[in-house]
């Protein structure tokens, strides 16, 4: 067994794994298989382009009908496989080998090109675009049918545009081909015999060529247009050529019941607007309310600063009002202590009388008495000035009721600015 029969080229991309290698006895005839995995969790279609090696064309090689012939073309030479698959889906498809090119088998075994498509995106050639037409209503007719010019050079340009043909890009016949055959289409081989296509080609005999991808989906679009085209394969051509699937429903209802809900908004809307005015109407009465709120706002904080100012001087005032207070106070202890006295000299008076009228009965001497009545005398002047310091003391005394009354009355007033200025004041504190 040679390396080539073992080697597997391995290509990933998007989502979509794909396993080439040498297929020697799998199949009827030794054969390139391609192992295609879509690990994704969505459909996805899978574009896979092989590069054919140096001195093989496309002619040389065949598909077989039971893996995937129909998905294969050829565009500049190259063999393109392009198919849809479902979520979790594997398949496999091969072509088959000459067996001129068995001796160099691992000159086919190079990396191909591998994209990952939106499944919208067209399966078949660029004019599967019409069946697509037709399909959604939005074609009543196939653009080139039943033209009476449509002959073989039509269908020769129209594959042409669909690239579709075997020319390469510089424009010359592939080898071993006329000028005039660039546009043939592949046959398939027939992996019975690897060479069947040589020996009919020898034997002259006639070989059914398979439908260019351009033919296929004109007969295709005519057949739709013709109405031959049965419900179900109708079904399963819109599901293959992006036609809409239940996702796609959902997002209509969706969209069904967006635009529901934004009428019923509208109509609301209209409703406010009828009532309420424009929106500019109603921005010129926002800024007058707020031009009208930020002159309130400016009273507020100029009668804040004056109230501020006012509280600082009745504070002075109310401090100058205790001092003043702390003072009579001292007064008034001072004459209390000086009354004090006076009551204790006042019994000495008193004792002093006693003793006169006890000495008034005895028979002392003049001078005595002269002494104690020029005593008598004093303490009567003393009682007089006592008297006076009583009635001092009692005006002293309502004095201090009244400071006490308007002390009272200044505190109370100060806790009342307190409470109604205290958070400006706060403000004020915070902002320095």
């Amino acid at each position: 067994m040679s390396a080539a029969e073992t080697d597997i080229v391995t290509v990933e991309e998007g989502g979509i794994s794909v396993e080439k290698s040498f297929a020697p006895d799998e199949f009827s005839v030794p054969a390139i298989a391609f192992a295609l995995e879509n690990a994704r969790d969505d459909p996805v279609a899978v574009r896979l382009v092989d590069d054919l090696p140096d001195g093989v064309s496309p002619d040389d090689v065949g598909f077989h009908p039971e893996y995937g012939e129909d998905y294969w073309s050829v565009e500049d030479d190259r063999l393109v496989f392009e198919r849809r698959f479902d979520p979790a889906e594997t398949y496999t498809t091969v072509y088959g080998l000459r067996a001129a090119d068995l001796d160099s088998v691992e000159r086919f075994l190079v990396e191909p090109t591998l994209e990952a498509m939106d499944p919208a995106a067209a399966i078949l050639p660029d004019n599967a675009q019409v069946v697509r037409d037709v399909l959604s209503g939005d074609a009543d007719t196939v653009p080139g049918l039943g033209e009476e010019d449509g002959g073989g050079k039509s269908a020769e340009a129209e594959e042409g545009e669909d690239g579709r043909s075997t020319e390469s890009e510089d424009g010359k016949s592939d080898e071993g081909t006329e000028g005039d055959a660039d546009d043939e289409p592949i046959q398939p081989l027939q992996l019975v015999d690897p060479n069947i296509l040589e020996d009919d080609a020898d034997g002259g005999s006639d070989v059914v060529a398979a439908p260019t991808a351009g033919s296929f989906a004109a007969t295709l679009a005519a057949e739709l247009e013709a109405g031959n085209v049965d419900d179900e394969t109708k079904s399963v051509l819109a599901s293959h050529l992006g036609g809409a699937t239940g996702s796609v429903d959902a997002r209509i209802e969706r969209l069904q019941v967006d635009v529901s809900d934004l009428l019923a908004y509208t109509d609301a809307l209209e409703a406010f607007l009828d009532e309420n005015g424009e929106g500019q109407q109603l921005l010129a009465d926002l800024r007058e309310e707020l031009e009208s709120l930020e002159g309130r706002v400016r009273s507020i904080e100029d009668r804040s600063t004056s109230n501020r100012d006012g509280v600082r001087e009745v504070t002075g005032r109310v401090d100058d009002v205790e001092s003043g207070v702390e003072r009579v106070e001292s007064e008034a202890e001072r004459i209390r202590e000086t009354v004090a006295d006076l009551e204790a000299r006042i019994e000495t008076v008193a004792d002093l009388e006693a003793r006169i009228e006890t000495v008034a009965g005895d028979a002392v001497a003049e001078a005595d008495l002269d002494d104690l009545r020029s005593r008598v005398d004093d303490l009567a002047a003393l009682a007089d000035e006592l008297e006076s310091v009583g009635d001092r003391l009692d005006a002293l005394d309502e004095r201090v009721a009244e400071v006490e009354t308007e002390i009272d009355a200044f505190e109370g007033f100060r806790e009342r600015m307190a409470r109604v200025f205290g958070a400006a004041d706060n403000d004020d504190d915070n902002d320095g």
